[in-house]
């Protein structure tokens, strides 16, 4: 009777095969694929087994299967993507109809012959609709208490674990790999892993070839979740196929180890820990499809300098590669402002000498916009690195190689001689006992200083176009400039008896101080951690002071409505 079911087993799976074959549902027109599998002879061969039982057994029986694994992208020089690896995995008929997404009947009809997938599928179900925002899981919790505590479904313990094995859909997701992509409470997994430890090592499809730990790393899952998600050295003793791929250190079809996904997904630093605890050494040297470290790639998406730290492989220390964390901070501003490529000098190799290049191409980095660099990265790069004194220091040093220090102060130096000339301009024509007849040399100055920052002005909205407009501190410094034009025009044309003047002289006065400050954020660093701070500071106090206002007009209002009622106000 077994050689029996085996052989009728194997005939079914054939038949699934020829149709649609496992590589045809890696291809992107797998659904067409799928169409053409004839789920009436399925069914039919099914139905010609003599009783539920050996139906059962036939869906349930073990096969042999290989899974080949390509890599995500073919070489230039390729037209097919190369052998990632291969391994041989347990298999049942139930499974290879699962990956060619059968019709509804033909679920009705597993369901109801396989005990094993009917609770697994309901549980599958229930898992796919929790929102990403249920903290609770209430529905699943109980149904996880009745199956494997209480065990009221009167399944055993080998049943209970199978499960948790069945591979669901053509993407092979077991509930472990579902839970893992929903954000789950601890005490769920803990669960499962509890019932089927199995289960943590069971890769999904080829096309992906990730276990359920990087899931719960790309879609969030809290620290503790990752980590009891973690396979540990009995897991790699002990389970298929980690005995034969340590998935934490070996890279992905992507080129990528978890190490890589945990600053890809922005992991928090307890789960970069625990995972390098459990990796070698050398998965901190792997290199991804761009030629970096899972530390290159850290200090290239900005990640925090403790994570950056931690990802160091133990030939670096963490002083040669703080410049090149300032690097990346700096170019990705400026990739962002100003429209820069997304690399410069080829590669955009990690450069690990001390002595060596701040940028790959320096010398195109160079031909950049130098002025950029002061005005916008200093006050970024602020933000950036406040506990961070030593990166500091080489942010100035570099700050001093990278641009001239006449052309680093030239905007500070115009600034001061706007705010004297305007000074003395204004005090000149402004005096009441003076009736200025003549021009005062100090309004020439002014001329020559509000030109310079007008033609700055003017080239940055060249450089930046339509960007210009969303920067705060470009439509400060529009402002400043419009309203000290309006004031030179009427000194020069003498109608300062206009009533307007003083008010705009006024106005004009506290921005070209406030001017003052703004340039000192963009040419000192010192200065900039303060105004940034100080700026940061305001933002905070924002809703703080807009309830004030809202419950001070209020009770103005109740006042105003209060004497008008009383016939005490008067107009």
């Amino acid at each position: 009777m077994a050689f029996k079911i085996e052989m009728i087993a194997k005939h079914i799976g054939n038949r699934l095969e020829d149709k649609c074959s496992d590589q045809d549902i890696l291809a992107p027109n797998r659904e067409e694929k799928f169409q053409l599998v004839e789920w009436d002879l399925f069914l039919s061969d099914l139905d010609n087994v003599e009783n539920e039982a050996a139906q059962r057994a036939i869906l349930e029986e073990p096969l042999e299967r290989s899974v080949v694994v390509h890599k995500d992208k073919p070489n230039e020089d390729k037209s097919e993507n190369d052998l990632h690896r291969s391994y041989n995995i347990k298999d049942t008929i139930i499974e290879k109809a699962l990956r060619r997404c059968p019709p509804a009947p033909v679920l009705e009809e597993l369901t109801k012959l396989s005990v094993t997938y009917r609770y697994s599928k309901k549980l599958y179900d229930l898992i796919d609709q929790v929102p990403m925002d249920d903290e609770e899981w209430t529905e699943i919790k109980r149904h996880l208490y009745r199956l494997c505590i209480s065990k009221i479904y009167g399944l055993s313990e080998k049943e209970i674990k199978r499960v948790f094995c069945i591979r669901h859909g053509w993407r092979e997701d077991t509930l472990l790999m579902l839970v893992a992509r929903r954000n789950p409470p601890l005490k769920v997994v803990d669960i499962m892993l509890k019932i089927c430890r199995e289960s943590i090592a069971i890769v999904d499809t080829p096309l992906y070839d990730w276990i359920p730990v990087i899931y719960a790393i790309a879609y969030g899952a809290s620290h503790e979740v990752i980590s009891a998600m973690i396979p540990d050295n009995d897991d790699f003793a002990t389970l298929q196929p980690l005995k034969e791929f340590n998935f934490l250190e070996d890279v992905d079809v992507y080129n990528r180890t978890p190490l890589h996904w945990t600053v890809f997904y922005g992991a928090k630093m307890e789960t970069v820990i625990a995972l390098r605890e459990n990796s070698l050494s050398e998965a901190l040297d792997k290199r991804d499809d761009l030629n970096k470290k899972p530390f290159e790639m850290a200090i290239n998406e900005g990640t925090s300098m403790d994570i950056v730290e931690a990802l160091l492989p133990d030939s670096l220390d963490f002083a040669q590669v703080e410049a090149n964390v300032v690097r990346s901070i700096i170019y990705r501003k400026l990739r962002d402002t100003s429209h820069l490529p997304e690399s410069i000098g080829g590669d955009d190799e990690f450069n690990d000498h001390n002595h060596g290049g701040w940028f790959d191409g320096e010398d195109e980095f160079a031909d950049k916009k130098r002025y950029d660099v002061s005005y916008k990265v200093i006050p970024h790069l602020a933000k950036e690195i406040p506990k961070k004194h030593h990166l500091q220091q080489i942010m100035i040093s570099k700050s001093c190689q990278t641009i001239p220090i006449v052309f680093l102060m030239l905007d500070l130096y115009a600034c001061l001689v706007l705010i004297i000339s305007f000074r003395c301009s204004t005090n000149y024509y402004l005096t009441p006992e003076v009736l200025p007849e003549t021009l005062t040399p100090w309004l020439f100055v002014l001329m020559i200083s509000i030109s310079y920052m007008g033609l700055r002005e003017l080239s940055q909205i060249y450089l930046e176009g339509a960007s210009w407009l969303t920067d705060l501190w470009n439509l400060w410094d529009g402002t400043t400039i419009t309203l000290v034009i309006w004031c030179t025009v009427k000194m020069l044309t003498k109608d300062i008896g206009h009533s307007a003047f003083p008010a705009v002289a006024i106005a004009a006065t506290a921005m070209v101080w406030f001017n003052a400050l703004v340039f000192l954020r963009s040419t000192f660093l010192r200065f900039s951690i303060f105004v940034s701070g100080l700026v940061t500071i305001i933002q905070d106090l924002i809703p703080f002071l807009i309830v004030s206002l809202v419950l001070l007009f209020g009770f103005g209002e109740m006042y105003n409505v209060d004497s008008l009622a009383s016939g005490t106000c008067s107009m």
